[in-house]
């Protein structure tokens, strides 16, 4: 029994520094990093970067300080420098530095910058040469760059009649993009900024977008990832955790689909508030003891709409094609359900060799359900009072 104890209570501590360190992050990445980068017939491309550059400048009054400074001024030319040094656009791997056309920072004032919820993107017009005889585009990103991710980029061929669209996070560098058709006397051209056609397949836009759905959980989605194990905690048995796992996968399919239709909205503020809630209801109801079955059930895929809505803002900015709409919803949904299943077996792997011990809802279910809600109740006061 001590040694049962003593493993348990290791675990009990681990899962407290654990939700301790998640308790100040955000749940999803409620404003991207936009670049869209047109590849022209003629020889030349133009970019636009659009990106909320706080935690590149440091913090919310010197933001607003350079929002209101002269164009001139020689911290808003350094930031400009910083940023092109950081982001390089190759072509067949050559460096091509490009030409600063135009920059707006958001007008805003000082608490607009303060508010976590507001979007404060600064936009940067940029124009540059395409090298002749170059065969691909490419961005690589410095890692050591803290502006805000993930990277969303769009590159346009209007002379090959397509685009793409890629998510990058944390340095990454983008695959090549073939330039085929520039420069070419017979070129398709094609409506600036109009829609074009995917350049990928569906299969490989949805096997893209399983990865995307699964770091949505692993790592990125800390509410998502202790709300279930709010769901593991409840029952001992596996049939309920099923039931209410494939209700909440099922539940926050529909309104994501909904949501990107544009079917369905609630502000971000909210919907971050109400799954934070969600959260110590699931906590909370674990410390009742008692399994509720279809009560249960249907709170739980009552809060899979409420995720599902949580879901839709980490994919509104992406401008996908109308080709890939449905291949991307599809493939982000299996991966997100990837995700929870890996939380699911994880915790298992900690605690499953124990679930049918007699003192294992004192040493695993209690405080671990009590250190839930806390968390959850925590990120409440967060989401509706601090930012």
């Amino acid at each position: 029994m001590a040694r049962l104890k003593g493993k348990l209570g290791g675990w009990r501590w681990a899962a407290l520094l654990l939700l301790g360190m998640s308790a100040n992050a955000v749940a999803h990445p409620l404003d991207y990093t936009h670049l869209e980068v047109t590849l022209g017939p003629d020889q030349t491309w133009t970019a636009t970067l659009k990106s909320d550059l706080t935690s590149v400048v440091g913090s919310p009054e010197t933001y607003h300080r350079l929002a209101t400074a002269p164009a001139d001024d020689a911290d808003r030319v350094a930031l400009t420098e910083q940023l092109l040094d950081a982001i390089a656009f190759r072509f067949d791997e050559r460096p091509v530095r490009p030409v600063v056309q135009a920059v707006a920072y958001p007008d805003l004032d000082l608490a607009g910058f303060r508010d976590y919820w507001e979007r404060k993107r600064t936009e940067f017009e940029l124009q540059g040469v395409i090298p002749r005889g170059a065969g691909t585009f490419t961005l690589t990103v410095d890692p050591e760059l803290t502006m805000r991710y993930p990277l969303v980029l769009v590159t346009r061929n209007p002379a090959a009649g397509h685009q793409r669209t890629r998510w990058l996070t944390y340095g990454e560098g983008s695959d090549p993009v073939p330039l085929s058709g520039i420069g070419s006397s017979d070129a398709a051209g094609g409506e600036a900024g109009g829609p074009l056609p995917s350049a990928d397949p569906a299969a490989t836009v949805v096997g893209r977008f399983i990865a995307q759905g699964f770091i949505h959980i692993l790592p990125l989605g800390l509410d998502h990832i202790v709300f279930v194990l709010g769901l593991f905690l409840y029952s001992i048995r596996w049939k309920p955790l099923l039931w209410q796992v494939t209700g909440f996968t099922v539940a926050h399919s529909l309104t994501l689909g909904l949501a990107l239709y544009g079917v369905v909205s609630l502000p971000s503020r909210w919907v971050e508030a109400l799954i934070a809630a969600s959260i110590v209801y699931v906590g909370f109801e674990n410390l009742l003891g008692r399994e509720t079955g279809r009560w249960r059930f249907a709170v739980v895929f009552g809060f899979g709409l409420l995720h599902g809505l949580g879901f839709a803002g980490a994919l509104m900015d992406l401008e996908l094609t109308r080709a890939e709409f449905l291949p991307a919803l599809f493939g982000f949904n299996v991966g997100v359900e990837i995700g929870q299943l890996a939380v699911l077996a994880l915790a298992m792997l900690a605690v499953g060799w124990a679930r049918h011990h007699p003192r294992y809802r004192t040493f695993v279910v209690v405080p671990g359900s009590l250190f839930i809600a806390l968390v959850g109740l925590y990120w409440v006061v967060e989401r509706t009072l601090l930012y």
